[in-house]
Parts: C-alpha cells; sequence; structure tokens
C-alpha cells in the first residue's frame, strides 16, 4: 500500500485503479487513502499509550540492542517504554502517578512491529560480535565478488567451504521429551563430558558435500572405533587431544580434498572458503593450494557467525540429529559411550543434516549464492532499515529536508527552516509540503525526545553498575587469621574495630603510610590490617 501511494505521488500513476492492480492492493482502500484516509493502524495511534515517535525510537533501541548481542527481555523493554511514557506524560519516573501498562502491552508493541519477535536467545563470545564490522564484511564480498562473482573462470561447482566442529562425546543438546507432569522432571541425563572429538566437513556451492574426516582422542587409531558400514572415502585419524592441528590441516587438503574435488573441476581453478585458523593458514596448506589451482578466501575474524556456510545452516541440525541417534543408547543408563557408537550416531546423523536444502540455505544465509551482501550487512548496521520505497526527487525545499526514517541532513533542514521561517514572516499561505514539514517536525521532535530519555536510562543503568562495583573495591580490607568459618557480624565487627583504630592512629598523629606492611594489632592476636582492596581473605593459621 505504501509503494502505491508512493507510485502515485510521484506522478507516474496513471489512474488510481492501475495502480492498484500493479502493486495487487484493494482499489478501494487505495483509492480513500488518496483522498487522505488513514490506514487503521494510525486511527489507533490517540488510542496508543506511547507516542508513534516513541514507539518508533524504542523499536530503533531494541535494534541497536539485538545488533550489539544485548537483546532487550520483555521485563526490560516494559521498564523503558514506562520510563518513555512518564516522560513524555510530564511525571517523575521515581513517583509513579500514572497507571502502569497492560500486561499485554509488550505482545501488542510486537504484533505492531512485524519485524520483532520473540525467541529463545543463544549466547555468543562478545569478541564474534564486537569484532564483526561493516567494514570488514564489505572488504570480505568485495572480495568474494572479484575471485567468484566476476571470474568467468570458476564455476559454482568449485566453490567451497570447510570447516571443523568440536564434539563432546558422553554429552548431547537437549531436546523435546514427554514427561509426567505429576512428578515434575525434565531432566534428560546423560553419562557426562569423556573426551573430544573433532570432524573436518566441507560443502559445495553446487548443493554437495565431501565426505568427512574424524579426529579422534588417542595415542593410535584402534579398529573398533571404525563402525562398520562407512563409504570407503571416510576419513579417520587421531591425536593426542581429538583437535585439529596444522598437520591434520594439511593431511585434509592433500588426502581428502584436492583428490576428491579433482575429476569435478577439470583443469579450472577451485575456491576454498575457510577461516582463519591456524592449520588452514601455515606455508606448506598455502603452497599446496597455489601448486593445485586451488584459491583461498580467508573469513573476516568473529564472523564465522555471519559468514561462514557451515555454521549458518548445516552444524546446528547436525548436531540436534546426532543428539537424537545418540539418545537411544544413553536411555539404557551405560556408564560410558565408546568411540565406535558415537561414530555410529555420526554417521546416521549427516545424511539427515548434510540435505541439499540445508547446504543451499547456508550458502543464501550467507549471502553468497545468490550474492546478496545486503543480507548479511543489514544485520551489523547501527541504524534500522526502513520498509518504505525510496521516496520520489524532491520537487522543494521541503519534500526531503527532514526524512524519519533515516538521518537529518543539517545543511537541508536549515535551508527549510529558513524558509519556512520567512513564510511566516510574510504572512504567506502555507502548501501541503509546508504543512507536511511541520508534521515532520513535530514526529522529529518527539523521536528525539524519546531517544533522549533512553540515553538518559542507560545512562543512569552504567552509573548504577558503576557505583555498585566502586562500593566493593572501596573501603578497608581485613586479613583475618586462624579462621576458616565466619559469620557476618564476625565481619562487621572486626571492620568496624579496624577503622576505630585507623582514627585513632590519624588523631594521635602518626603519619599515613602509603602500603602498610602486615603488622599484628595488640588488641587481636588474629586480625591484622592491610591496605584497601576488594575482599576479605580468609588465611590458614601458621604452623
Amino acid at each position: 500500500m505504501l509503494q502505491a501511494l508512493e507510485y502515485i505521488r510521484s506522478g507516474r500513476s496513471k489512474s488510481v485503479y492501475d495502480t492498484s492492480v500493479r502493486f495487487d492492493v484493494f482499489y478501494s482502500t487505495l483509492k480513500h487513502r488518496v483522498k487522505g484516509r488513514v490506514s487503521r493502524q494510525e486511527s489507533r495511534h490517540p488510542l496508543q499509550k506511547l507516542f508513534p515517535a516513541s514507539e518508533l525510537e524504542l523499536h530503533r533501541w531494541i535494534t541497536r540492542l539485538t545488533i550489539t548481542g544485548y537483546s532487550p527481555s520483555h521485563p526490560t523493554v516494559r521498564e523503558m517504554a514506562e520510563v518513555i511514557r512518564a516522560r513524555q506524560e510530564g511525571f517523575n519516573t521515581d513517583v509513579p502517578t500514572i497507571t502502569p501498562l497492560g500486561v499485554h502491552w509488550v505482545r501488542t508493541f510486537i504484533q505492531r512491529h512485524p519485524d520483532l519477535e520473540t525467541v529463545i536467545g543463544k549466547t555468543i563470545e562478545k569478541a564474534r560480535i564486537k569484532g564483526t564490522t561493516v567494514e570488514a564484511l564489505q572488504n570480505w564480498f568485495n572480495a568474494f565478488e572479484t575471485v567468484v562473482v566476476k571470474n568467468n573462470d570458476v564455476l559454482s561447482e568449485n566453490v567451497y567451504n570447510m570447516d571443523e566442529s568440536g564434539f563432546s562425546i558422553g554429552t548431547i543438546n537437549a531436546s523435546r521429551v514427554i514427561v509426567n507432569t505429576q512428578i515434575g522432571q525434565r531432566y534428560q541425563a546423560n553419562p557426562g563430558r569423556q573426551e573430544w572429538v573433532s570432524v573436518v566437513e566441507c560443502i559445495c556451492m553446487d548443493d554437495t558435500s565431501i565426505s568427512p574426516m574424524i579426529i579422534f582422542k588417542g595415542e593410535n587409531l584402534l579398529s573398533n572405533w571404525i563402525p562398520s558400514g562407512l563409504t570407503k572415502d571416510w576419513a579417520i585419524t587421531c591425536n593426542t587431544k581429538g583437535w585439529t592441528s596444522n598437520e591434520h590441516g594439511l593431511a585434509w587438503l592433500q588426502q581428502v580434498f584436492e583428490p576428491r574435488t579433482r575429476e569435478k573441476a577439470q583443469g579450472r581453478p577451485r575456491v576454498l572458503i575457510c577461516d582463519g585458523h591456524d592449520s588452514h593458514v601455515t606455508g606448506r596448506f598455502i603452497r599446496h593450494c597455489m601448486d593445485h589451482n586451488i584459491q583461498l578466501l580467508i573469513l573476516p575474524p568473529h564472523s564465522s557467525h555471519f559468514t561462514q556456510p557451515l555454521d549458518i545452516g548445516v552444524f546446528s541440525p547436525l548436531k540436534q540429529y546426532l543428539s537424537a541417534e545418540l539418545h537411544t543408547i544413553i536411555q539404557t543408563d551405560i556408564a560410558r559411550l565408546l568411540k565406535g557408537e558415537w561414530a555410529t550416531g555420526y554417521s546416521k546423523a549427516r545424511p539427515k543434516a548434510f540435505t541439499a536444502s540445508n547446504i543451499h540455505g547456508s550458502w543464501t544465509g550467507a549471502g553468497l549464492n545468490p550474492f546478496q551482501p545486503r543480507k548479511v550487512l543489514r544485520r551489523v548496521q547501527a541504524e534500522s532499515f526502513s520498509p518504505h520505497s525510496t521516496p520520489p526527487p524532491p520537487e522543494n525545499v521541503f519534500d526531503n529536508a527532514l526524512l524519519l526514517s533515516s538521518p537529518s541532513d543539517m545543511i537541508k533542514m536549515h535551508t527549510a527552516n529558513n524558509t519556512l521561517r520567512t513564510l511566516f514572516t510574510q504572512n504567506a499561505p502555507l502548501h501541503t509540503p509546508e504543512r507536511n514539514y511541520i508534521v515532520r517536525l513535530g514526529q522529529k521532535a518527539e523521536g528525539l525526545q524519546a531517544r533522549v530519555t533512553v540515553l538518559e536510562q542507560q545512562k543512569q543503568q552504567s552509573e548504577s553498575v558503576l557505583s555498585a562495583r566502586k562500593a566493593f573495591k572501596s573501603g578497608r580490607r581485613l586479613s583475618i587469621e586462624g579462621k576458616h568459618l565466619l559469620m557476618i557480624e564476625e565481619v562487621y565487627q572486626s571492620v568496624a574495630e579496624a577503622e576505630m583504630r585507623t582514627v585513632e592512629r590519624k588523631n594521635k598523629g602518626q603519619p599515613r603510610r602509603n602500603k602498610a606492611p602486615r603488622v599484628a594489632d595488640t588488641s587481636s592476636a588474629n586480625e591484622v590490617e592491610v591496605e584497601v582492596l576488594d575482599c576479605i581473605t580468609i588465611e590458614p593459621d601458621e604452623p
């Protein structure tokens, strides 16, 4: 509907009916919207607790937190909404004098914004989020476009992605189970972590895959680790830790990848995409790639959750299917899971995860096939993207001087303000562009007020955390010797006595020492006063 309205306002439309057919919208609705009727959602704005601009700023705040990896919970969103609402109503947030938001307000707020959704969050290292920048991703996509997209010699069936994934033998992922609600037991027992095993996998852009290489932990490879029924192209090896290493990475390249992709390449260049793990960037690894016409593309650091196809669409279902296969064995109450049993479960789970649809979705999710960098870049942009279409070229200074969907252009805004001020001074009539600009000014002011409220609330929360941490680090530390169990009352009493002795010493005019050594106090043989630190240390008795 919004695109149809923009199309009509741009002057390109022959008639309202043709536009309704072109954009597949109801003719009657479009006709009423052209005549000035507002949408159903806009008609409900006076009934909403927050101004539309305030809701837009709350939506922008949620988007920023999502990008930085600190997505807010329902109570956090409600708290921020209450703060914004109190500010827009002119009340003091410390003394609530208005009726609180309804129980289902957050849910209805999410319904009004279809791009918001309640999900179960996944934990991730902060470095992987902080280290992923728009510039790094843009450089990566530029390199991929140069090497693959614009290179006619490189075919999609010769583009591969390899990665290794670690598994803990003896543990499984939690899954949906049926329980007796009368018992109230929801646990899923497992033997516990025994040892580590790594698997090197590789998928192709033509939705196929190469058989894996499994790295067990052990000094020597035993035959009972290898289950029957495996295809002959599977590779099994071991080392003392069960991790991949430089030697294993080179062995996989020389004995697995290169010979199994050589015939399909037929002399054309092959492209291998991998992360910057040490085993992928050794001199011998790179030399072997150069000698066999394999172009190596290294992913940006800490970006595999955005750019690694295997991480995006294959490894997660693989671990779910593997847990389901192993659950059948674990539920027999075994004390230890054998390597052969784990390998059998992996061989059954792998075909279910390495399907053509999953592999294709992995490349699509990484923005590589089809080549759509914006699909990934928009997930790390600082500002939310507007769903509206691009506006038509401006006819005067008021048309695009202040757009709510993008940052303000201060020069255009200043020019529009001066023009508007001149019209007011001359008592000139205000036409539609000037009236719309005044409306946008009011909306922008409301949005900026909500943004200031959000920033002030975040600043207050940060100061509260810093003050609490400062309180933990301040004060005088007391080392209590000969005590292994303390009651809080004893701690408070000892600290109070130490502070009294400090005051008495200052009153006597004793010089203050920067770093006091441990000197036993005459009033108590078990208490020693030391410098200001951040904890209470319990020390054993001297022998």
